[in-house]
């Protein structure tokens, strides 16, 4: 694979090492009978989400160069095929590579990066221990609780509470290749503590309960709710093609469906039928595309976030919710 052209005059200066991951993915490509992804830098940790499921499950890496986008290599052509699927249901348009047909387009990213090699991020310092200390955080600095509310006639209205996971507490300046195994660990104390009927300290009986749920294949042994109504499991959109089968367990057991992640592009989804378990609520991060044009069904929305003058005033304004001390 050709990578840039020399000059003896004036020699480039070193790439860094090609990770042993990095070249497997390479030679997989340039020996060929593989396949790969290529999506634009839209909804950035769904993609991320998507894509390393898709390379767990073929033998693949995911790239992200430092010009934007994210890349899946030397994967199964099955694995391949059903990311592209999910991204193109997700409204990601991605684009399904075929190696060796594609090298030239895999060439050129590459030579775009001004010479460096792509490689994985060296995984944080200090990870011994990590279970250990997932226990042991304090539970409302690990798992904390949160309020949703809306502004109605200049006053804000309580909505429910979203008891969820903060891995970035858990180690401080991980790496993002960590945040998830961080989150797991922590979703895995707040089931226990759910599953015992421990509820966060703080939370309102009189309130819906919005439970964080991570991203896994198929649904765990499930805990029953609190008494009362509208209390929800909130999953990400990458279990999206999952939806199915978490709706049917969490009814089972007493849980509606709410969904964390969306973003101006996906909009459209919150309209009545394209989320399974029904018409619950629909989480995302603070952004000012979405809370200026909040889509179809704003009494939906909830938007995570600082509650600024224009967040409060949008609020008022659209009708969507807030909550404030769980960001993206």
């Amino acid at each position: 694979m050709q990578i840039n052209a020399t000059s003896a005059e004036t020699p480039p200066p070193p790439s860094p090492p090609r990770s042993a991951a990095l070249a497997e993915a390479l030679r997989r490509c340039e020996v060929g009978d593989c396949a790969g992804v290529l999506v634009g830098g839209r909804q950035p940790a769904l993609a991320a989400a998507l894509l390393e499921e898709a390379a767990n499950a073929g033998d693949g890496l995911v790239w992200r160069p430092r010009g934007g986008g994210f890349w899946l290599l030397g994967t199964s052509p099955a694995a391949a095929a059903r990311a592209a699927r999910n991204l193109d249901r997700m409204g990601l348009a991605p684009q399904l590579l075929e190696f060796p047909r594609d090298l030239p387009v895999l060439d050129t990213a590459v030579a775009q990066e001004g010479g460096s090699e792509p490689h994985r991020p060296a995984p944080p310092p200090s990870l011994a221990g990590l279970e250990e200390r997932a226990e042991a955080l304090p539970a409302a600095t690990a798992l904390p609780l949160s309020t949703v509310w809306h502004m109605r006639g200049h006053q804000p209205v309580l909505l429910a509470q979203r008891w969820g996971t903060a891995p970035g507490a858990l180690l401080p300046g991980m790496a993002r290749n960590w945040t998830g195994h961080a989150e797991s660990l922590l979703a895995a104390r707040l089931l226990r503590l759910a599953r015992g009927q421990q509820w966060p300290t703080g939370r309102k009986a009189s309130l819906p309960l919005l439970l964080d749920m991570p991203w896994l294949p198929t649904p765990p042994d499930l805990p029953r709710p609190p008494p009362g109504e509208g209390h929800a499991l909130v999953l990400p959109l990458a279990a999206l093609p999952e939806g199915a089968a978490w709706a049917a367990a969490a009814a089972r057991a007493g849980w509606g469906l709410a969904w964390w992640g969306m973003g101006a592009e996906l909009a459209g989804l919150m309209e009545p039928g394209r989320l399974p378990g029904g018409d619950g609520l629909v989480l995302a991060p603070y952004e000012g595309a979405l809370a200026q044009a909040p889509g179809p069904a704003p009494e939906r929305l909830v938007l995570c976030g600082p509650p600024s003058r224009e967040a409060l005033a949008l609020s008022q304004h659209h009708g969507f919710a807030l909550c404030h001390g769980m960001g993206a």
